[in-house]
C-alpha cells in the first residue's frame, strides 16, 4: 500500500501514525515544507521518502510532488493530513490523482455547520432551529424571536476563534460594530432550561452555517 501523509511533521506528537503504517509494510511517503534534517528521527525512519516543497499552500508545488510520488512508487493508495487545515488540499489531490477517499463535494458537510444539520436531520436526530442572517437587523430579529444568549460562531472552522456569547441586543450590537462586516447565520432552538444556539459568519463564497452548541439559560 502506498500512503501519501500530507504534512506529517505537525502536530509532532503524530509521528506515531507514520510509524505504525510502516510496521504494517505500508510505503508511507511524506511530502512537507520543512527539510529533512529537521525532521524528528522517527518520522525520518518511517518515511520511505520525503518530498519538500516551498510553501504546502502552493497547490502548483503538491501536484507536482504527488505526481512525482506517483511516477516513482506506482498508485497511491491513501493521502491524509493530521490537521484540519489541509482537509481542501488532501480532497482536491484525492480528486485529480483518484484516490480514495473523501472529495472536495463529500467535504463540504463536515466542514460547514448549516451542512452538518441536514446530514443530522436525515439521520433521524433533533437540530437546533437555525435560520441565515446578513445583517445586524436580521440577527437581532431572530434572536428575539428564540431568546438569549446566543453563541455567535465561524460556520468552517477549528477551535474557539471568532465565537462571541451574545447575552443582549446591545452586546450583538457591539460585536457587529467592532467585526465588519461578519454578515451571520443563526441557529437557535430552546429546550427546557437550555438553549441550543449558534452563529457563523460569512465565509469568502457568501455561504453560511452553523452548527448547535448548548448554553445555560436563567
Amino acid at each position: 500500500m502506498n500512503v501519501i501523509l500530507f504534512s506529517p511533521h505537525f502536530p509532532p506528537n503524530y509521528v506515531n501514525f507514520s510509524i505504525a503504517l510502516r510496521r504494517r509494510e505500508a510505503t508511507v511517503l511524506g511530502i512537507t515544507d520543512q527539510a529533512p534534517e529537521d525532521l524528528s528521527p522517527a518520522l525520518r525512519e518511517s518515511l520511505t521518502e520525503i518530498v519538500r516543497v516551498d510553501d504546502l499552500h502552493r497547490f502548483d508545488q503538491v501536484t507536482a510532488a504527488v505526481a512525482a510520488l506517483r511516477d516513482r512508487w506506482g498508485p497511491i493508495d491513501r493521502l491524509e493530513s493530521h490537521n484540519e487545515h489541509w482537509l481542501d488540499s488532501d480532497a482536491r489531490l484525492r480528486e485529480q490523482f483518484g484516490i480514495p477517499g473523501l472529495k472536495p463535494a463529500e467535504l463540504l458537510p463536515m466542514q460547514r455547520k448549516s451542512l452538518m444539520k441536514g446530514v443530522f436531520s436525515r439521520a433521524g436526530l433533533s437540530v437546533a432551529r437555525g435560520r441565515v442572517v446578513r445583517s445586524l437587523e436580521e440577527a437581532l430579529s431572530f434572536a428575539e424571536e428564540t431568546g438569549y444568549p446566543v453563541v455567535l460562531k465561524p460556520d468552517q472552522g477549528v477551535g474557539a476563534s471568532r465565537t462571541w456569547k451574545i447575552s443582549a441586543p446591545s452586546e450583538m450590537e457591539t460585536v457587529f460594530r467592532e467585526n465588519p462586516p461578519s454578515p451571520c447565520s443563526w441557529r437557535s432552538s430552546s429546550r427546557g432550561k437550555s438553549s441550543l444556539s449558534t452563529v457563523s459568519s460569512t465565509q469568502k463564497d457568501g455561504s453560511f452555517s452553523a452548527g448547535p452548541c448548548t448554553m445555560p439559560t436563567a
